[in-house]
């Protein structure tokens, strides 16, 4: 009786097991990610959605030497999220990531510039490139420090999260506190809070905003 009882219970568990491998077939990425088979859907283990968001925001300094990482003087800002900078005797273009500044003719424009021109024009900054635009500008994450640039700037109200190039879900939830509390731009009224890509859209006469095409589409970025 008793081996009896022993072999259901692990012919129960064994059934189980097999059932768990069948169902979540598919390598694991290092997100804990992988494709259902059976279903074709992208199936996620771990940590629940929000964390990992939050989890964003705890992104390293870049220091001077690693991958894709430049260090250099700012010698000029341009707007709210682009300037100059001279690397190796060589002055550069950069655009900041995962945000969007107002355009210099539209409501809080000089004031992002303003912004951010008090934090970096004429300091020593560590940039980490993590893509280009048509524009021969280096998008790039820019620290002072320990301090990330690009999420003091939204936390100051001084830009929007840039939804459909940014690299991570960090500054949308620093653009939400900053919206609750008001800060920056976010305390214009509502009218005069217009985001940047829909200004530059109705600048050129656009009869509405149409989807890019491809990466840094002029449409959504140029200028």
């Amino acid at each position: 009786m008793l081996k009896q009882l022993v072999f259901s219970t692990l012919f129960v568990v064994g059934l189980l097991f097999s059932a768990n491998v069948f169902a979540h077939a598919g390598q694991v990425d290092t997100n804990g990610c992988h494709f259902q088979k059976s279903t074709g859907k992208r199936h996620c283990h771990g940590k629940p959605a929000s964390e990992k968001r939050a989890s964003d925001c705890n992104l390293k300094a870049a220091a001077p030497g690693d991958e894709d990482v430049l260090y250099g003087r700012v010698v000029s800002v341009t707007d709210g999220d682009t300037f100059k900078a001279k690397i190796q005797g060589v002055v550069m273009n950069f655009r900041m990531a995962d945000i969007d500044a107002p355009e210099m003719d539209q409501p809080f424009g000089s004031e992002a510039r303003s912004l951010l021109t008090a934090a970096i024009e004429g300091k020593e900054v560590v940039m980490l490139r993590v893509d280009n635009d048509p524009y021969s500008r280096l998008v790039v994450q820019v620290w002072i420090a320990n301090l990330l640039i690009n999420r003091e700037v939204m936390a100051r109200g001084a830009a929007w999260f840039d939804r459909e190039y940014a690299h991570g879900n960090c500054l949308y939830l620093v653009e939400n506190e900053a919206r609750d509390a008001k800060r920056g731009l976010w305390a214009l009224p509502l009218e005069k809070r217009i985001e940047p890509w829909i200004w530059r859209q109705r600048k050129r006469g656009a009869a509405s905003v149409q989807p890019s095409t491809g990466p840094r589409a002029e449409s959504a970025r140029g200028r």
